[in-house]
């Protein structure tokens, strides 16, 4: 059951009242909620008491500190919740911190995606160390966030040498893209360099890279090849997109 929830309208009260009779719901989606009224009652009984719930939507999602505060503590004091994938798109993150620290809370989680959020590397590094127990994380997608630096990397390594399990990694890069190359070429370098003192258990998963980058920085494609060739021969395959979408693919590249 997926549930779209946009307003605090009498409606929404009164599904929300439903959903917890029937309590089956396993992905909610809260979209373009911009709202000065003070969070239903029922959204939070539901939160607080649904078993099902794995997959949490949040698109355009502002609230003042004190509800988004609320907000994810219905959420974190829900023991018998197992969430499994969250996606974020399009917050400020005045809040960043009450999310982060949420994250500990949930350690089933599978996917993490944080896009169109202005998210910058004091963000990430809060990431890296709050994500340090997590044992099931798969997917990590920080792409389409403009504040993003190239320095940023030294705290994604830090979280993938964690997290053994991530297998797909995304970001974006914006400025200085050669230079941010290099840096994920030097991520990828350490990861294997561990994988290779340590045991099967201990291993990163990492396997799989989706790049976006600034194409207006007159990036060549030898130096594509460069950099794809270079973490190919390491083990770890990446996927390359301009700011236009158009993906580089390892068939343009001459891997069949």
């Amino acid at each position: 059951m997926v549930i779209k929830y946009r307003d605090q309208s009498e409606y929404t009260d009164v599904l929300f009242k439903n959903m917890l009779a029937c309590d089956k719901t396993q992905k909610l989606n809260i979209e373009n909620f911009n709202s000065d009224k003070p969070l239903s009652k029922d959204l939070l009984e539901y939160l607080n008491q649904n078993v099902n719930l794995e997959d949490l939507y949040l698109n355009d999602f502002y609230l003042n500190e004190t509800d988004f505060i609320t907000f994810f503590d219905a959420l974190t004091n829900n023991d018998t919740m197992s969430l499994k994938y969250i996606n974020i798109k399009g917050h400020g993150f005045q809040h960043f911190n009450v999310f982060a620290q949420s994250l500990i809370k949930f350690d089933s989680l599978n996917g993490l995606k944080i896009n169109y959020c202005n998210i910058n590397d004091n963000h990430i590094k809060l990431l890296s160390e709050v994500l340090n127990q997590n044992t099931k994380l798969k997917i990590l997608d920080l792409q389409k966030n403009r504040s993003l630096t190239n320095n940023c990397i030294q705290y994604i390594t830090t979280i993938l040498l964690n997290n053994k399990n991530i297998r797909i990694f995304r970001i974006s890069l914006y400025k200085n893209v050669n230079e941010g190359f290099n840096n994920i070429i030097n991520m990828v370098q350490t990861i294997i360099q561990y994988n290779n003192t340590n045991d099967n258990i201990n291993k990163s998963s990492l396997d799989e890279i989706a790049l976006e980058y600034n194409s207006s920085e007159d990036i060549s494609e030898e130096r594509i090849e460069e950099v794809f060739f270079t973490c190919y021969n390491l083990g770890v395959r990446i996927y390359f997109f301009d700011l236009k979408n158009n993906i580089i693919t390892d068939e343009s590249l001459g891997l069949h």
